[in-house]
């Protein structure tokens, strides 16, 4: 489906006149291709804690940020080390089509607490930005970039630029031609420009649907610049095929310019974390705040197809209540929900007493069976093996078991049925000695 054009007079240009044919300007999938070669840290609050593991790159706001920074704390990098921007002069080009996708974790949080002086009256807010911008230190001059909000509160009590919800996604362009005449952001660094300015740009959707930020979505960005035909000038995004939505150069005057050219710009990914806890003394914040970054990838033409990307293995939290099957949650949610609630913070621990204890549901159920049909319970065995071995790899797949749980029990299952391990019977097995 296509959203309204916001802010245009026309729709928004469909996909399929944008290039489908063109060249591969940059990519990173932090696995085998560029980090940290490709990025700098451009934070100049403090120094930016980005690792790289498991195929993502994450890029952290530790807690402890705040005993320097008081009651907000940034990190932040950005693309800008290639001599090769993917957008640069038209000068001598007339044209340019450039996407962007990003497939991350905006948030990883679950109902975080600031606490001052014994009180814990405050609540915790993470402001995330990527898109294309000039790098350097925290600006959004020159800069088209998605800004993405999670608070324990309503956003609006941060400001009254922000929905009532919990959680938003807002589109933005701060004039990529500097001599652009209007802009639709607030043009500064994070909740602070929000709380002064006067737009948080465009509400993805109109907020209709909301798209939880906790899981991990592909965020894409197209830009057609045409320095002949103003009509062709446009800016939109979108989130997981749900809909373009965005700018166009006849209704917004937003992208180009009477003078000058367009901006060199570069990818890049801001965080900030922050709390209405006062700045001093030091507030204590319960968690980190970290988005995991599973590839970037910016193109001049449109993919048939987007990589697939890595699974990302959670080393923490579930969701933050019981899904509703079919309604607020997936089978996978539902799972990680009940891991955590065995063993708080560590999803690894509460899957596998998870697994064990269905197990040995499952294998009381089969032994009271057998007495009742006065049958030898070790015929069960080969058969309640395989539904462990299937327990495990849903288990794996919903990321609440490690790998060696499902490999193990393939070697334990293979090896009853070729008689390596004995389960009675005089040879054991299901392949004849």
């Amino acid at each position: 489906m296509f959203l309204p054009s916001a802010h245009s007079t026309t729709a928004i240009v469909l996909p399929g006149n944008a290039p489908t044919t063109g060249s591969q300007l940059f990519f990173d999938d932090f696995t085998s291709s560029g980090f940290p070669l490709q990025w700098s840290n451009t934070n100049i609050v403090l120094a930016a804690d980005t690792i790289q593991s498991g195929g993502f790159g994450f890029n952290i706001v530790p807690r402890s940020f705040f005993a320097t920074s008081g009651n907000i704390a940034a990190s932040a990098i950005s693309a800008n080390v290639s001599s090769n921007p993917p957008i640069k002069s038209l000068i001598p080009e007339s044209i340019q089509f450039i996407q962007i996708a990003y497939r991350m974790q905006a948030f990883n949080t679950t109902q975080p607490t600031a606490t001052e002086s014994g009180s814990s009256n405050y609540w915790v807010a993470g402001d995330v930005q990527f898109g294309l911008g000039i790098g350097g230190p925290f600006t959004v001059t020159n800069a088209i970039w998605f800004e993405l909000y999670s608070a324990t509160t309503s956003l609006s009590t941060i400001s009254n630029l922000l929905p009532q919800t919990k959680q938003a996604m807002f589109l933005n362009i701060n004039k990529p031609m500097g001599s652009a005449t209007t802009s639709d952001s607030t043009g500064g660094a994070g909740v602070g420009a929000v709380a002064t300015g006067t737009n948080a740009g465009i509400l993805y959707n109109g907020g209709a649907a909301q798209i939880d930020l906790d899981a991990v979505h592909i965020f894409t960005i197209q830009i057609q610049v045409d320095l002949g035909n103003n009509a062709n000038n446009y800016v939109r995004y979108e989130v997981d095929n749900n809909g373009w939505d965005g700018y166009q150069q006849i209704a917004c005057s937003c992208i180009l310019g009477p003078t000058g050219d367009i901006a060199t710009m570069y990818p890049f990914l801001r965080d900030f974390y922050f709390t209405n806890a006062p700045a001093s003394p030091t507030p204590t914040l319960s968690q980190s705040m970290a988005t995991a970054i599973d590839y970037v990838l910016v193109t001049d033409y449109v993919p048939s197809s987007l990589p697939l990307g890595q699974i990302l293995r959670p080393v923490g939290n579930g969701p933050a209540r019981l899904p509703q099957p079919g309604v607020s949650g997936t089978l996978t949610d539902f799972l990680q929900f009940e891991a955590n609630s065995i063993a708080p913070g560590n999803l690894y621990a509460g899957g596998m007493l998870l697994t064990g204890i269905i197990s040995g549901i499952v294998f009381g159920v089969l032994f009271g069976v057998s007495r009742r049909l006065n049958i030898n319970v070790r015929h069960y065995g080969l058969f309640f093996t395989i539904f462990v071995l299937a327990l495990s790899f849903l288990g794996f797949y919903a990321s609440i078991l490690p790998i060696w749980i499902p490999v193990m029990m393939a070697l334990i299952t293979f090896g009853i049925a070729f008689g390596v391990i004995k389960t009675g019977s005089a040879s054991g097995g299901l392949v004849p000695d």
